[in-house]
């Protein structure tokens, strides 16, 4: 009988998502349901994402992720496609989660844009390291608009 040859590599097309695997040993990453988990994923792939509107051309680290992003419509500026991860019907799902990753430390949000109606601009952070310890502490500068009025409510 003859041996069988080899098949030749056939190379992956498609991009990769770069995620140490500390991020999904954590505590903070194992305590995210698995939506929210694939929220970050997909936040994480923005940084590389060749189509992406950049709001500083300079730092990758940071992002939008609005409406075009997370929905399954076609965003106008970049031409491309959304994700689909959440309902146009149903934003309120897609911002608890967003308010999620911010409270665990993943991300942070350095421009909330609710009060002129622009993007917000996330940046990621890596506060998730300190999850459930004593020195963990999420600043108010570094959460969104509903997210303030949600911990700090006006007596």
């Amino acid at each position: 009988m003859a041996r069988e040859k080899k098949k030749p590599y056939e190379k992956t097309k498609g991009r990769f998502v770069i995620i140490p695997s500390e991020i999904f040993d954590s505590a903070a990453f194992k305590s995210l349901t698995p939506r929210q988990q694939i929220l970050y994923i997909h936040c994480r792939n923005e940084e590389f994402h060749p189509k992406r509107y950049k709001p500083n051309k300079d730092d990758p680290k940071k992002f939008y992720f609005n409406e075009a992003v997370w929905s399954d419509k076609i965003d106008p500026v970049t031409g491309r496609q959304g994700y689909g991860l959440y309902n146009l019907k149903t934003p309120r799902y897609f911002y608890r989660d967003m308010d999620v990753l911010i409270m665990h430390g993943f991300i942070k949000c350095l421009y909330c844009g609710a009060n002129a109606k622009q993007k917000n601009i996330y940046t990621y952070s890596d506060k998730w390291k300190s999850y459930g310890k004593s020195e963990f502490k999420i600043l108010p500068e570094e959460i969104t608009k509903s997210l303030v009025n949600k911990l700090y409510p006006k007596k």
